[in-house]
């Protein structure tokens, strides 16, 4: 039996809301949503090399059984908690810890690729999912977007000369939590004064003033944009994930230039990304200004414009579950 396989995890209610939306339109199609602990946790067989691997309890299926996969949010394996022999130096249980995480992504990988064998559609890779910054500019300046001057730097004199700097993780935010409070890594700007003469790996970007701010959902080739209303208050204009929650910016359905979708369309198939979200700044100057991809980002800001990402990926993996079953 033909399934379509979610590679998510436990939190992310976008999931939730395609597969309910898959089973509102289809309730025939059998969905497995797996999260990476479920896979840790499993049953896994394998009687021989040619043979599919089967995953049971809680699952039920065979690797040559799935035909659709989307990779959504697949969360790395915490092996960080396993108790080790006390008697072991803590450098060797790093050691041991780190090879238990090399067994794990190999383990990952052979998975995926039995998958493969079968005839499957992926939206969205494994391999292609996880969001590196700077590619993503090589790419997007390559074929002709707009990109902002952007430095890499590990001491302040390379960047003394360039004025209006702001600065952003190279990686995904991450949350540190202090006296109970959380601070996440923004967007920021750079006060040059108060950087230290050496510091670690730090990318940085002109400022850019902006007329609107862009989100642009993307799915097999089609593209769906909203314009966000950023640039309208101090606590939002270089971050809008800064959110006023007394009273939120405005957004906008946008309809962006053919030439713009083009660029676009271009980008996510140099990526071989089949969906995802993109940030894109339209300047002082009318120019359109490519900022990064988040294969597996938050779309949710887009229901308030008409515009249903979870439907219109449900849609998509029915269309795919049908086209590959062979």
């Amino acid at each position: 039996m033909n399934k379509i396989l979610i590679l998510s995890n436990d939190n992310d209610n976008s999931t939730t809301k395609v597969i309910r939306w898959l089973n509102y339109i289809d309730n025939s199609i059998d969905v497995v949503r797996l999260h990476t602990s479920d896979l840790a946790n499993a049953h896994i067989y394998q009687g021989n090399i040619s043979y599919p691997i089967q995953i049971g309890n809680p699952f039920n299926f065979k690797t040559n059984e799935i035909n659709v996969v989307w990779t959504r949010k697949f969360s790395p394996l915490n092996v960080s908690d396993i108790i080790i022999d006390k008697y072991i130096s803590d450098n060797d249980q790093q050691n041991i810890i780190q090879n238990l995480k090399n067994e794990w992504n190999i383990f990952l990988d052979y998975f995926y690729f039995k998958i493969e064998q079968s005839n499957s559609y992926w939206l969205n890779k494994p391999c292609y999912s996880t969001p590196n910054k700077l590619q993503q500019l090589f790419i997007a300046n390559k074929i002709g977007f707009n990109t902002p001057i952007s430095i890499l730097s590990t001491y302040r004199n390379d960047i003394e000369i360039f004025e209006n700097l702001i600065t952003k993780p190279l990686s995904n935010c991450i949350p540190v939590l202090i006296n109970n409070f959380s601070y996440l890594s923004y967007t920021s700007r750079v006060f040059k004064e108060q950087l230290e003469s050496e510091y670690f790996i730090s990318l940085f970007q002109e400022e850019i003033q902006k007329e609107l701010e862009l989100r642009v959902f993307y799915i097999d080739g089609k593209c769906y944009s909203i314009a966000i209303m950023s640039q309208n208050k101090e606590q939002t204009e270089l971050d809008y994930r800064q959110y006023d929650y007394e009273k939120m910016n405005r957004n906008e359905f946008y309809k962006l230039p053919i030439n713009i979708e083009q660029l676009v369309i271009k980008f996510m198939k140099e990526m071989n990304l089949q969906t995802g979200s993109l940030d894109l700044i339209l300047d002082k100057k009318g120019k359109y200004i490519f900022l990064e991809v988040n294969p597996s980002g938050q779309y949710d800001i887009f229901n308030c414009c008409n515009v249903y990402p979870d439907k219109l990926i449900a849609e998509h993996l029915i269309e795919k579950y049908y086209e590959y079953k062979g």
